[in-house]
């Protein structure tokens, strides 16, 4: 799943993304998506919205840096 993608620090390196859902309370992971290192962070924010709603979330608070802002 590594490729090569987008690198804040110009380096190249194949890279993999993750997704993860933890719990506010406990800080402890839920759930965690692993994704190819090619694909943008906002194109994958749909998919991470489904998966807190498959494991049965209903209250979520999302997380991003500035790359899903555009």
């Amino acid at each position: 799943m590594a490729e090569y993608g987008y690198n804040r620090d110009q380096e190249t390196l194949p890279q993999l993304n993750i997704g993860m859902l933890y719990g506010t309370k406990t800080a402890l992971p839920l759930c965690y998506e692993i994704y190819s290192g090619s694909i943008v962070d906002k194109a994958f924010f749909p998919y991470m919205m489904e998966l807190g709603e498959l494991v049965g979330l209903n209250d979520l608070f999302y997380i991003m840096d500035r790359g899903f802002l555009t």
